[in-house]
């Protein structure tokens, strides 16, 4: 049975930014789970600690350094992605998609997860083609 990564994604701003990530995640067929602090967003990897990687929004303060640090202390097995125009050259991410850009977002985490994509891959070809059949 194949378990679809799951990632946690964290955005300070409004929920629209959040949606946006979350929409891409859900797009490559991954599963998608919110928090809107930093503190909401510790006690959601108390709650699912078998979170594959956390999607993190830059921010203009030392926060998501701090999160992403005390993230990889506690979880080194989950993968950071830093999006958007960071200020922190410090932030411990295994990735960094530089702006918005979904292409971007999509291709870091193809890169990261890419036994993951290509199971999705077949998973969807093979839907496809029983629905064809039928």
């Amino acid at each position: 049975m194949f378990l679809r990564p799951c990632f946690l994604v964290v955005d300070r701003e409004f929920a629209g930014s959040i949606s946006s990530r979350k929409l891409v995640i859900e797009t490559a067929k991954f599963n998608v789970i919110t928090a809107y602090s930093f503190p909401e967003a510790f006690a959601t990897l108390e709650r699912f600690p078998r979170v594959h990687g956390c999607v993190v929004s830059s921010g203009s303060d030392d926060q998501v350094s701090q999160f992403m640090r005390a993230v990889r202390d506690k979880h080194p097995e989950i993968k950071l992605i830093l999006t958007g125009h960071s200020t922190d050259d410090d932030a411990p991410c295994d990735v960094h998609v530089e702006g918005y850009a979904p292409d971007k977002l999509l291709a870091a985490l193809r890169e990261l997860f890419p036994a993951d994509s290509d199971t999705v891959d077949r998973t969807e070809e093979r839907l496809e083609e029983e629905a064809g059949e039928a």
